[in-house]
């Protein structure tokens, strides 16, 4: 038998010019910003998002699955301004998840993405984010919604 190490490649990811930031959005309007809750199961897949949106100075929080973003949501009840989540998840599907953000608030805008273009006509009231996608197409996803928030 032999034995082997996988080392995976690391890129520099060049981020795209910042636009009007969100602080100085919020240094006008003298409302907090608010954050963008990510929702997927994939651990790689939602710490990259995540971290491309926190360096891009977006507020962004996480769950693996879509009870935990049930209870992040319901924990940061009025912070959360977008949420982004992948469709096929076990337990909660983010169509399920989206549907039940609905009932509770009509205050986030939920993106819904997913590696499989089927479910891009399915989505009523949601953006779709196909994956993969570029850090330019998550950070513009986000900005979109966030300025339409303010």
């Amino acid at each position: 038998m032999s034995m082997g190490i996988c080392i995976e490649e690391v890129r520099y990811v060049k981020m795209p010019e910042r636009e009007e930031s969100t602080d100085r959005m919020h240094a006008q309007t003298g409302r907090a910003a608010p954050a963008v809750l990510v929702v997927d199961d994939q651990p790689q897949l939602l710490g990259l998002a995540v971290c491309i949106l926190r360096q891009a100075g977006i507020d962004a929080l996480e769950a693996h699955d879509g009870r935990e973003a049930l209870d992040v949501f319901r924990r940061c009840a009025g912070k959360i301004g977008l949420v982004i989540t992948d469709v096929e998840m076990p337990q909660m599907t983010g169509l399920e998840l989206a549907a039940h953000l609905r009932l509770e608030s009509d205050r986030p805008a939920i993106v819904l993405m997913s590696g499989s273009s089927k479910y891009q006509d399915a989505i009523h009231g949601s953006e779709f984010l196909p994956k993969p996608f570029t850090t330019a197409d998550l950070i513009n996803c986000v900005r979109r919604h966030l300025q339409s928030a303010f």
